[in-house]
Protein backbone atom coordinates (compact mmCIF):
# COMPACT_ATOMS: atom_id res chain seq x y z
CA UNK A 1 0.00 0.00 0.00
CA UNK A 2 0.96 3.19 -0.44
CA UNK A 3 0.45 6.87 0.70
CA UNK A 4 -1.04 7.90 -2.54
CA UNK A 5 -3.80 5.86 -1.50
CA UNK A 6 -4.02 7.00 2.48
CA UNK A 7 -3.66 10.75 1.26
CA UNK A 8 -5.08 11.80 4.84
CA UNK A 9 -2.64 10.44 6.52
CA UNK A 10 0.05 12.46 5.46
CA UNK A 11 -2.35 15.41 6.20
CA UNK A 12 -2.49 14.59 9.44
CA UNK A 13 0.47 14.89 10.09
CA UNK A 14 1.57 17.64 8.37
CA UNK A 15 -0.85 19.95 9.28
CA UNK A 16 -0.18 19.11 13.04
CA UNK A 17 3.04 19.54 13.05
CA UNK A 18 2.66 23.12 10.62
CA UNK A 19 1.04 24.12 13.56
CA UNK A 20 3.66 23.63 16.21
CA UNK A 21 0.82 22.04 18.45
CA UNK A 22 1.19 18.76 21.31
CA UNK A 23 -0.38 15.54 19.52
CA UNK A 24 -0.85 11.99 19.58
CA UNK A 25 -2.03 9.78 17.54
CA UNK A 26 -2.89 6.39 18.24
CA UNK A 27 -4.52 3.01 15.88
CA UNK A 28 -6.62 0.51 16.32
CA UNK A 29 -7.50 -1.98 13.86
CA UNK A 30 -10.34 -4.05 14.44
CA UNK A 31 -11.61 -7.24 11.65
CA UNK A 32 -15.08 -8.80 12.11
CA UNK A 33 -14.74 -12.34 10.89
CA UNK A 34 -17.89 -14.50 11.30
CA UNK A 35 -19.33 -12.88 13.82
CA UNK A 36 -16.15 -13.19 15.96
CA UNK A 37 -13.92 -10.02 16.32
CA UNK A 38 -10.21 -10.29 16.39
CA UNK A 39 -7.45 -7.54 16.75
CA UNK A 40 -4.84 -7.18 14.03
CA UNK A 41 -2.85 -5.23 15.75
CA UNK A 42 -2.54 -7.42 18.73
CA UNK A 43 0.93 -9.38 19.06
CA UNK A 44 -1.21 -12.42 19.11
CA UNK A 45 -4.28 -13.66 17.19
CA UNK A 46 -7.20 -16.12 17.77
CA UNK A 47 -6.54 -18.17 15.33
CA UNK A 48 -3.57 -19.48 16.80
CA UNK A 49 -5.80 -20.77 19.75
CA UNK A 50 -5.79 -24.18 18.40
CA UNK A 51 -2.09 -24.81 18.73
CA UNK A 52 -1.42 -27.47 21.20
CA UNK A 53 0.66 -29.89 22.30
CA UNK A 54 0.96 -33.13 25.15
CA UNK A 55 2.44 -32.68 28.64
CA UNK A 56 5.01 -35.41 29.60
CA UNK A 57 1.62 -37.88 31.13
CA UNK A 58 0.33 -37.13 28.03
CA UNK A 59 -2.18 -35.30 28.78
CA UNK A 60 -3.52 -32.78 26.10
CA UNK A 61 -1.95 -28.92 26.73
CA UNK A 62 -2.31 -26.12 25.32
CA UNK A 63 0.42 -23.41 24.58
CA UNK A 64 1.24 -20.37 26.68
CA UNK A 65 0.32 -18.50 23.03
CA UNK A 66 -2.38 -20.59 22.50
CA UNK A 67 -3.72 -19.69 25.84
CA UNK A 68 -3.06 -15.94 25.41
CA UNK A 69 -4.67 -15.92 22.28
CA UNK A 70 -7.93 -17.60 23.59
CA UNK A 71 -7.80 -15.17 26.33
CA UNK A 72 -7.53 -12.24 23.66
CA UNK A 73 -10.04 -13.06 21.76
CA UNK A 74 -12.65 -13.73 25.01
CA UNK A 75 -11.48 -10.32 25.94
CA UNK A 76 -12.89 -8.34 22.96
CA UNK A 77 -16.01 -7.24 23.29
CA UNK A 78 -18.51 -4.27 21.59
CA UNK A 79 -20.07 -2.42 24.12
CA UNK A 80 -22.33 0.72 24.14
CA UNK A 81 -20.76 3.74 25.86
CA UNK A 82 -20.94 7.44 26.20
CA UNK A 83 -18.23 7.71 23.60
CA UNK A 84 -20.33 5.70 21.47
CA UNK A 85 -19.69 2.10 20.71
CA UNK A 86 -16.61 0.97 21.41
CA UNK A 87 -14.45 -2.31 21.47
CA UNK A 88 -13.11 -3.47 25.08
CA UNK A 89 -9.21 -4.27 24.92
CA UNK A 90 -8.41 -3.56 21.86
CA UNK A 91 -4.91 -2.70 20.95
CA UNK A 92 -3.92 0.72 20.48
CA UNK A 93 -0.38 1.43 18.60
CA UNK A 94 1.33 4.92 19.07
CA UNK A 95 2.27 6.53 16.17
CA UNK A 96 4.38 9.14 15.36
CA UNK A 97 4.68 9.55 11.69
CA UNK A 98 2.31 8.57 8.66
CA UNK A 99 5.06 5.81 8.08
CA UNK A 100 3.90 4.17 11.59
CA UNK A 101 -0.10 4.65 10.38
CA UNK A 102 0.95 3.21 7.00
CA UNK A 103 2.80 0.24 9.22
CA UNK A 104 -0.08 -0.63 11.29
CA UNK A 105 -2.35 -0.68 7.90
CA UNK A 106 0.01 -2.96 5.96
CA UNK A 107 0.33 -5.59 9.59
CA UNK A 108 -3.20 -5.55 9.89
CA UNK A 109 -4.07 -5.88 5.96
CA UNK A 110 -1.53 -9.25 6.35
CA UNK A 111 -3.50 -10.59 8.95
CA UNK A 112 -7.14 -10.29 7.73
CA UNK A 113 -8.79 -13.27 6.94
CA UNK A 114 -8.96 -13.42 2.70
CA UNK A 115 -10.24 -16.31 0.56
CA UNK A 116 -10.08 -17.03 -3.43
CA UNK A 117 -12.77 -17.01 -5.44
CA UNK A 118 -13.49 -17.26 -9.28
CA UNK A 119 -13.86 -13.52 -8.87
CA UNK A 120 -11.13 -12.17 -7.66
CA UNK A 121 -8.09 -14.16 -6.37
CA UNK A 122 -7.44 -12.22 -2.67
CA UNK A 123 -11.32 -11.76 -1.74
CA UNK A 124 -12.07 -10.38 2.08
CA UNK A 125 -14.21 -12.70 3.80
CA UNK A 126 -14.06 -10.49 6.96
CA UNK A 127 -15.32 -6.79 7.90
CA UNK A 128 -12.56 -4.38 9.31
CA UNK A 129 -12.27 -1.16 11.05
CA UNK A 130 -8.96 1.13 11.02
CA UNK A 131 -9.36 3.90 13.53
CA UNK A 132 -7.47 6.87 13.93
CA UNK A 133 -7.16 8.85 16.74
CA UNK A 134 -5.71 12.09 17.36
CA UNK A 135 -5.16 14.61 20.81
CA UNK A 136 -4.18 17.47 21.11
Amino acid sequence: MRFNQLPFVFHIFSSLEAKNCDFSVHVSYLEIYNEELNDLLGDVHADEASHTGKSRRGETKMSSTAKAAEERSKKLILCDSVKGVVCNNLTETACFSSEDVLACVEKGAKTRKVVATMMNAESSRSHSIFTIKVQR
